[in-house]
């Protein structure tokens, strides 16, 4: 399951690149709200990391971006232009949860640094 969470990772990085990367190739007055794109693909790009190195907060940073960007889908796009039927986004966060629940008692809330024999 480890490494299920860490291609999720793998996943939500590259996708939240590419798009934060594709913003450098269009005109930026063409979207409604850039702040919302970036700030979505920022997120998903940390939360993508936190799933790679297994912490904790990663997976909380996805369920928090998951739960803003439905906030600014219908206030700031009114619940229109929707890509597919909205239906489709929930299967995603549900496999995600199901498999971070199996995960949890795996994963650590920071990068943990090792000793090297000394006590603190």
């Amino acid at each position: 399951m480890k490494i299920s969470i860490r291609i999720i990772g793998i996943f939500l990085i590259f996708i939240g690149l590419l798009n934060l990367g594709g913003l450098f190739f269009i005109d930026l007055s063409s979207l409604v709200s850039p702040n919302a794109v970036i700030f979505r693909y920022s997120m998903m790009t940390i939360a993508g990391i936190g799933f790679v190195l297994l912490l904790r907060w990663g997976v909380l940073v996805y369920f928090l971006s998951v739960a803003i960007n439905w906030i600014v889908y219908f206030n700031v796009y009114g619940g229109k232009d929707s890509v597919g039927p909205l239906w489709l986004s929930i299967p995603i966060p549900l496999i995600i949860a199901v498999i971070s629940y199996f995960v949890w008692k795996d994963m650590r809330w920071h990068i943990e640094r090792e000793s090297r024999g000394q006590k603190t």
